[in-house]
């Protein structure tokens, strides 16, 4: 996995030691209001999800733990390929992300998605997609700064009704 920074932050591999934070980041009420299914109970529930991150294949995808300078982890941004609901076909790579609620409001999580976006088109990606509950505000403002076109409701991803941004790479129609 491609280690990313950005001015203020640096994008690594999630590791094991990283499973208190991953236990608050899933627990936190906003996260779980949006994606249920992510909700933890505990710290080994914890290490099963840093094991999934870590699963993830293809080139330059994955979760990285979006940590400042000095360390200290703030979110998770990540770049997969997204599942499609049950008897759909897709074929598209989604951004993605998950904040620290001690960390809101600076910023930090679509400084972390831009760099991975962009990595994204300089691997070859011509278009990216993200898929907002639409009740996800912040998260709707985030794919906003990141330059990311609403496209309407689809029920194509997560056999979910979701909003879909979409971002191409420039130069792609």
């Amino acid at each position: 996995m491609t280690r990313l920074e950005t001015a203020r932050l640096v994008l690594r591999e999630f590791t094991h030691d990283d499973a208190q934070f991953v236990l608050e980041l899933h627990q936190h009420p906003d996260l779980v209001r949006f994606i249920a299914t992510a909700a933890l109970q505990d710290l080994a529930g914890a290490h099963e999800v840093i094991d999934l991150f870590l699963a993830v294949e293809g080139p330059d995808r994955g979760w990285w733990c979006a940590c400042l300078r000095d360390g200290t982890p703030v979110g998770a941004v990540l770049l997969k390929d997204i599942r499609a609901s049950q008897g759909r076909e897709v074929h598209d790579v989604e951004v993605g992300w998950r904040q620290h609620v001690d960390h809101c409001g600076r910023g930090y999580m679509t400084e972390a998605a831009r760099a991975v976006v962009d990595l994204g088109f300089q691997t070859g990606l011509d278009r990216i997609v993200a898929v907002v509950d639409p009740e996800n505000h912040p998260s709707r403002r985030i794919c906003e700064r990141l330059g990311m076109r609403y496209e309407g409701r689809t029920t194509d991803y997560y056999d979910d009704e979701l909003d879909l941004y979409v971002i191409r790479r420039p130069g792609v129609a």
